[in-house]
């Protein structure tokens, strides 16, 4: 018993309506993909792949083999992971370019000025399940045989058994003669065989429908006025409160500015006075502070005469406490 596996996708369309110039380009506008000979519809993957592969081909000058190729590769261009034993140092040579290259710096610059994301995208939601699965013979047989016949019709296109394998191709979808044919009742000898080496993918759409999304950018009136009138009080709010904050430190700068000015004019001018006035002030600072001393003497002989006067007083009671009574 094997592994049946069913994927089954949905496509989903984004489109971006109204953006601004430089976000998205329009998808008919943009060029196709050249891979080698074959043209594909442009993606952004791509775009920036085909970048990366024309400028390893101009720095190096050889083909990647990991990005969307130029026109054919030639001799002129061999791919850069071509050997010769005859040249190996070109191999060596090509190497070291394609390793000392900036790829991030160069898929950057191009990501930025040559490739446009498109305003159309397609992507696919996909759900995965998994069941045991028994195989028929019948069923074995249909894929080992329709397997081969696509092979040799995809290989060789233009060979004289195009015709033949083709038909093979075109009598395999009808499976009620691939069950009944003689070949498959050999094949119940190898079932239990061949049965442990098969798995069924199986990839399918949910549906045939295609769901659209469209993305716009909406702004209202009274949307575009209320984001203005918040972010024009932000911006006047602190707009005012930054200037009442420098006029304030303007004046005051200003003010003390002037203050030093002035203590400076002041001290220049009383440098000036003469002998007798500095000798004057000395006398006077001489005069108040000995009047200072003075009033401190003073009041230091008061307390000494009090503190005697209560010691005599003292005394003189307790001599007439120790006299007899007469």
């Amino acid at each position: 018993m094997r592994t049946s596996t069913l994927i089954k996708y949905k496509a989903v369309k984004v489109q971006k309506l109204d953006y601004p110039a430089g976000e998205c380009a329009d998808s008919a506008r943009l060029p196709d993909i050249l891979d080698d000979d074959s043209r594909y519809k442009y993606t952004f993957a791509a775009c920036l792949s085909s970048q990366i592969g024309q400028l390893i081909r101009r720095q190096c000058n050889c083909t990647s083999a990991f990005h969307v190729r130029p026109p054919a590769a030639g001799p002129a261009a061999p791919y850069c992971g071509h050997y010769s034993a005859e040249n190996p140092l070109d191999f060596i040579r090509r190497l070291d370019c394609v390793r000392n290259l900036n790829l991030s710096n160069l898929m950057a610059s191009v990501m930025h000025s040559t490739c446009q994301k498109p305003c159309t995208t397609f992507h696919y939601e996909s759900h995965l399940s998994s069941s045991n699965w028994t195989p028929q013979v019948w069923q074995i047989h249909w894929m080992m045989h329709i397997s081969s016949a696509l092979k040799q019709v995809m290989d060789n296109p233009f060979d004289q058994h195009f015709s033949e394998q083709l038909q093979r191709l075109i009598n395999f979808t009808d499976l009620e003669s691939v069950a009944g044919a003689p070949e498959v009742e050999a094949l119940k000898v190898f079932e239990s065989e061949l049965a442990e080496k098969m798995a069924l993918v199986t990839v399918t759409r949910m549906n045939y429908n295609t769901l659209v999304k469209q993305e716009a950018l909406q702004i209202t009136p009274s949307a575009l006025m209320s984001r203005l009138g918040g972010l024009g009080s932000l911006t006047i709010g602190v707009t005012l409160t930054c200037a009442f904050e420098l006029v304030e430190l303007i004046y005051l700068t200003a003010r003390r500015l002037r203050r030093l000015d002035q203590t400076a004019e002041d001290g220049g001018g009383g440098g000036g006075v003469d002998s007798n006035g500095s000798a004057a002030g000395a006398n006077q600072r001489a005069v108040a502070a000995a009047t200072v001393e003075l009033l401190l003497l003073q009041q230091q002989a008061g307390a000494l005469a009090s503190s005697e006067r209560q010691a005599n007083h003292v005394q003189q009671g307790s001599y007439y406490d120790n006299c007899p009574s007469g």
